[in-house]
């Protein structure tokens, strides 16, 4: 990004923006909790799959940071922004309440997400997190751990795709970010009043479909969750392969990120044998035939030493 586009993330997304620079400067892996069967489907297709968000494990995840947002708007929200922001044209907040209540369906039905979280090396690198385990475990689960600067790439290649932290709040603290927010306008009101009035409420649309789309009750905070996020109907993803597939007996559309980049697109960081770090092999009764199995796929696949690449955790959780 530019400078400039830089700030304008700094003001419009002031929760996001200091955590994607602190994963950009420490090079933190994000490691993908999930089953065997799917991990390895993920990496016999080099596939990422995004799954609608009321697919999502609890299905009321979208409907928080909704809530959320439609309280804290009619809580003084709205009043905040009209006074920041009519002075700069009366239309902006009248567009953005248009705008986003057009699309509110779409969020709720039409995001597809994919979901990863922060990885502690240290205290779990060759173990995993025991509360993901007790997720996801279910006899045979399996964790990805991902180098993360690809997730943050700036190639016109993954335009349509938001990875974006996920916020724990309830009702008050959510609101405390978002009259910050505003108060970052306020405070750099001289650049912001030079966009056009347009501009600006696309910015805020945005601001507003991640705070819907990637809040959390504060329970979940341990998970220290990413998402990577899909809007279809929105945006289109040119390297994003649409498909269907029967997942616990129940059929529905997914869509594929990629692990590998075309030849004509310099991304070297997409490539399976540099983007994963090493698998771990959660809690099960049958570790041996799974590490041989999972060995002899990134073999397969053409990831280099491939034994010292999967792991065992040897965390006693009772499956």
């Amino acid at each position: 990004m530019t400078p400039e586009e830089e700030k304008l993330f700094s003001i419009f997304f002031p929760f996001a923006c200091p955590r994607q620079m602190k994963m950009l400067e420490t090079r933190n892996p994000l490691v993908h909790y999930t089953s065997a069967d799917a991990a390895m489907k993920i990496i016999s297709q080099k596939r990422f799959w995004m799954r609608e968000a009321s697919c999502m494990n609890d299905k009321a995840e979208m409907h928080h940071g909704k809530n959320c947002l439609i309280n804290a708007y009619s809580d003084g929200l709205k009043e905040k922004l009209e006074s920041v922001l009519n002075p700069i044209s009366p239309e902006i907040v009248k567009k953005l309440e248009s705008y986003y209540d057009g699309w509110m369906n779409t969020f709720m039905t039409d995001t597809y997400l994919s979901c990863f979280s922060e990885h502690d090396e240290e205290n779990e690198g060759g173990l995993g997190r025991l509360s993901m385990w007790r997720a996801y475990s279910k006899n045979s689960g399996v964790a990805l751990v991902l180098n993360s600067p690809i997730f943050f790439s700036e190639s016109e290649y993954f335009n349509g795709l938001y990875t974006s932290p996920v916020a724990y709040l309830d009702d008050q603290s959510f609101k405390g970010e978002m009259l910050g927010l505003v108060s970052g306008i306020e405070n750099n009101l001289d650049m912001v009043s030079k966009l056009e009035p347009d501009i600006i409420v696309d910015l805020l649309f945005k601001a507003f479909l991640f705070a819907t789309t990637c809040t959390k009750h504060p329970g979940f905070a341990e998970e220290k969750e990413w998402r990577v996020t899909y809007c279809p109907k929105i945006l289109s993803a040119d390297c994003i392969e649409k498909g269907f597939e029967t997942i616990h007996g129940i059929p529905q559309i997914i869509y594929k990120i990629p692990i590998e980049a075309p030849p004509e697109k310099s991304l070297d960081d997409l490539d399976l044998d540099k983007f994963l770090r090493y698998v771990i092999i959660g809690p099960t009764e049958y570790p041996l035939a799974m590490y041989k199995a999972f060995a002899n796929l990134l073999r397969d696949k053409g990831v280099t030493n491939p034994e010292s690449r999967v792991r065992v955790s040897h965390i006693p959780l009772r499956t």
